[in-house]
């Protein structure tokens, strides 16, 4: 969901600058209506023929605008428009240079480097860096590349809705869940603060005596409401831990840019975020608690200072807020239309 949540939201920035053509794979588990599209959607299917349809579809709109701005995410595309001569943008959210990360790839990756018709987008400066110290010097001097970390729309939150009657504390959690999204340390948390209500969205719904009756599972929620949601939280938290894993395996936890982080930025609520090196490629002390994932008892620390007033938790908030405005979509698109006017 996040995928499709990025790819609507980027494009829909980039069309305030250009006119806009999506190839996109048709997959029944994404496609939510979360807003407006200012730009066109051509699907290509996702059996049979489906790889065979997307080159020729991009063979197809080589030969008809010569001119065009290619960016995409897929080695393979990135790969077909670099043995078709024409420049593009390849945004790198994995490290395909690893040793698990498959031979093809690597052949890939390599391949489109030495053919050097591609500018590399990377989604935070430790992937960057990740790529660089694998290497060799003349690759790296020769690369065109730049770093943009995902981002969030500026929208309103409402101030705090109370929705349960009781005037409790609620630490809110909007995201999936998996390995390394902390999810145990949620549960820990709960259980060492009974009188403060935990709730977790975009999870399937549980009801498990094992749970503290504290901690409620809603379930997925449509990016439409997700606001809505945030409404009712009083803070957020995204305890991401070294084990974390993205779908298919690939562990992201050294170099990921999290959709969750900017969009918690958004809502005007105090975050504590798990004390990582690409977070603070974001974030610092002025704009996010930052706690070891490895120890409960200082998330537990964070929520009473929060609760009972001991730091400037609104100041926190504000700051955040304001950070956001340099890592807006709207921000990611000018940053790529002013490297096409170079």
């Amino acid at each position: 969901m996040a995928n499709y949540v990025h790819v609507h939201h980027f494009n829909n920035a980039l069309s305030e600058h250009f006119d806009v053509s999506l190839y996109f794979r048709r997959n029944s588990g994404e496609g939510e209506v979360i807003g407006p599209e200012k730009f066109r959607v051509k699907y290509y299917s996702a059996l049979g023929m489906g790889l065979v349809e997307k080159y020729l579809r991009i063979l197809y709109e080589i030969v008809r605008f010569s001119s065009a701005i290619y960016y995409t995410r897929n080695l393979g595309a990135s790969l077909f428009l670099s043995f078709l001569n024409r420049s593009h943008f390849l945004e790198l959210h994995s490290y395909y240079l690893r040793t698990d990360a498959g031979t093809f790839n690597r052949f890939m990756f390599n391949l489109i480097v030495r053919l050097r018709k591609t500018r590399l987008v990377f989604i935070s400066e430790r992937l960057k860096n990740l790529y660089f110290d694998s290497l060799a010097d003349n690759q790296r001097n020769a690369l065109k590349f730049m770093v943009l970390h995902d981002g969030a729309n500026l929208t309103y939150v409402k101030s705090k809705v109370n929705v349960t009657g009781n005037n409790r504390i609620t630490v809110g959690y909007i995201g999936s869940l998996g390995p390394g999204r902390g999810e145990g340390l949620i549960q820990d948390m709960a259980r060492r603060l009974p009188d403060v209500d935990f709730v977790i969205y975009g999870a399937t719904e549980k009801c498990d005596s094992q749970l503290p009756n504290n901690l409620y599972y809603k379930g997925f929620i449509p990016n439409s409401e997700v606001n809505l949601a945030y409404a009712t939280f009083d803070m957020v938290i995204a305890p991401y831990t070294m084990s974390l894993r993205v779908q298919g395996g690939d562990s992201t936890i050294d170099y990921m840019s999290p959709l969750k982080i900017f969009e918690y930025m958004n809502t005007g609520r105090p975050m504590i975020v798990s004390d990582l090196p690409v977070l603070r490629e974001i974030l610092d002390e002025r704009s996010a608690i930052f706690c070891d994932p490895s120890n409960v008892q200082e998330w537990v620390e964070a929520v009473n200072d929060i609760r009972f007033g001991r730091i400037d938790s609104e100041s926190i908030a504000m700051s955040a807020r304001r950070l956001l405005n340099n890592y807006t979509w709207s921000k990611r698109a000018q940053e790529v239309k002013r490297i096409t006017e170079l």
